[in-house]
């Protein structure tokens, strides 16, 4: 292949993408019949919220945990850049929390609240070179189970090696702790709508991606940090890597953040420009409106809607209209040549040939649609 087809094969990508996104942004200002109500102005910067028994519990930046306006405890933490009290979740008797400690590690730790004890589950060391920034970070608690996300930090290529924390996907059970995907670049937030495993991944200088794993079928999944971003090539070697169920460019578009599973859709932001929308289990994307800032989301149970925390301690209520979406799919696709085009590994593991540049196409599994419409570029 000339230099020059490649020229023109990436910005046929790039142009593609953008105009997607484009049409994206055209279709949220236009859309109505989306608003948002104001329900909490909290006076600290959020690092995350969830609700539980009609309350609504927030964690701050420097270490805090609330319900509502009321502490229930603070924690020691290192407060600088992208660290501090990045998540938490509920667990048992009291919580689990992702926070930065002094000694240069991001731990994942459980508060009990009855006895007030804290008990360190796991840690990942980032003082060896030091960063305080792409530590990533979501933790949830399923089935007895301690699921959570750390960035990469600083060094790459720490993502692809297997003998740390960063830039992975890690369980904790009664077992230990092992590794579930790796690859990824800043996790920041994460939703399990189980079997499914939802990450928005923040990205470089390129793309902005959201990345799948399926907890019944998915064995240490490899996302391709730092050889891929989204679905373009950095250079490098890195083995059997799934490609994200999707992306978009920065075009002055920057870190994704996640983001709540709510009646069968994936919701996101981009923290920068504020562009918030859904992701169906087939990888489309269905645009919402914009808020900027967003920090956080979780579902009200009591009132059945998403909320949304922003930087600045303003948490709006997502009133949306419901959407009519038809997503009946043709079960195959014939190509015009099916043995000229390379191999590709999608994101749930399926083996196809590469269709010519700019054709669509749709993938079956289990004799049933699951997959989104893509474009695929041949190299």
């Amino acid at each position: 292949m000339t230099n020059f087809y490649k020229e023109y094969r990436d910005l046929a990508r790039y142009a593609l993408i953008a105009l997607t996104l484009l049409a994206l942004m055209l279709i949220c200002g236009d859309m109505k019949g989306q608003s948002f109500t104001q329900t909490y102005n909290l006076p600290y910067v959020v690092t995350s919220i969830k609700f539980k028994d009609g309350s609504m519990y927030s964690t701050t930046q420097q270490g805090v945990l609330r319900r509502n306006l009321d502490t229930v405890a603070v924690f020691e933490v290192m407060f600088q850049q992208e660290c501090g009290l990045i998540d938490f979740d509920f667990a048992r008797n009291g919580f689990l929390l992702h926070l930065s400690a002094l000694d240069s590690t991001q731990k994942i730790i459980y508060y009990d609240t009855i006895s007030e004890q804290v008990t360190t589950l796991f840690e990942v060391d980032y003082s060896s070179p030091f960063s305080n920034r792409h530590r990533g970070g979501s933790v949830s608690w399923r089935n007895n189970t301690v699921y959570c996300s750390f960035g990469y930090g600083i060094t790459d290529n720490d993502a692809q090696e297997l003998d740390n924390g960063r830039g992975k996907l890690i369980k904790i059970d009664s077992s230990g702790s092992s590794i579930l995907a790796y690859g990824l670049r800043n996790p920041f937030r994460f939703s399990i709508d189980w079997p499914h495993f939802w990450i928005a991944d923040v990205g470089d200088q390129l793309m902005e991606e959201i990345d799948y794993f399926n907890f019944e079928t998915d064995t240490l999944i490899n996302y391709g940090w730092p050889c891929w971003e989204g679905t373009i090539e950095h250079g490098g070697t890195c083995e059997m890597v799934y490609h994200p169920i999707f992306e978009y460019p920065h075009d002055g578009h920057a870190s994704i953040t996640g983001g709540c599973m709510h009646d069968g859709y994936y919701y996101w932001a981009d923290y920068r420009t504020g562009v918030l929308g859904k992701i169906d289990e087939l990888g489309i994307n269905h645009p919402i409106d914009t808020l900027v800032d967003v920090t956080s989301m979780a579902v009200n149970p009591v009132t059945n809607k998403v909320n949304l925390a922003t930087w600045d301690g303003d948490v709006f209520e997502l009133d949306e209209t419901p959407l009519s979406i038809d997503t009946t799919q043709p079960d195959e696709v014939e190509y015009p040549c099916r043995t000229c085009y390379d191999e590709y590994v999608d994101i749930l593991g399926r083996h196809w040939e590469f269709p010519p540049v700019g054709i669509a196409f749709w993938a079956t599994r289990n004799s049933i649609v699951k997959s989104r419409l893509q474009f695929i570029f041949p190299e």
